[in-house]
């Protein structure tokens, strides 16, 4: 379908089959749409770590490491993931390896018991910061 579109396709289209190929753990189109986009925006850490992320998944560690070496190599830095939530009209921000805020464990132990529910219900790609065995 990619391959027959009338225009040529940009960084949304391959992004979006790359993202799909991780979620279905399908190593060949993850291979083939990253390479366009490599490309396409070859400074863009997340398409490397998306296709590190599908070779680890399906066990293949060795070309996982492999780009995340090219990553190091190339000298990209991937910014931190951040989310946030209003509590009682007050908006808090949590960024990805902050530990300061007040309530995280209480916070994170939420967030752990939706991972589990999402996980029952058949949702795919639950996961969560570990810090020295537990999730906080």
């Amino acid at each position: 379908m990619i391959e027959s579109m009338k225009i040529k396709p940009g960084s949304r289209v391959w992004g979006s089959l790359l993202g799909a190929s991780v979620a279905y753990r399908n190593v060949r189109l993850a291979e083939w749409s990253s390479e366009r986009l490599f490309e396409i925006e070859p400074e863009c850490v997340g398409n490397y770590v998306l296709l590190a992320n599908v070779y680890a998944k399906v066990g293949r560690w060795e070309d996982s490491e492999r780009v995340r070496g090219m990553i190091r190599e190339r000298g990209l830095r991937k910014k931190p993931g951040c989310s946030w939530v209003e509590v009682n009209r007050a908006l808090q921000s949590f960024v990805v390896g902050d530990r300061w805020k007040p309530r995280l464990k209480e916070v994170y132990g939420v967030l752990e018991d939706l991972a589990e529910q999402m996980s029952d219900e058949g949702y795919v790609g639950v996961a969560l910061d570990e810090l020295d065995g537990e999730y906080v």
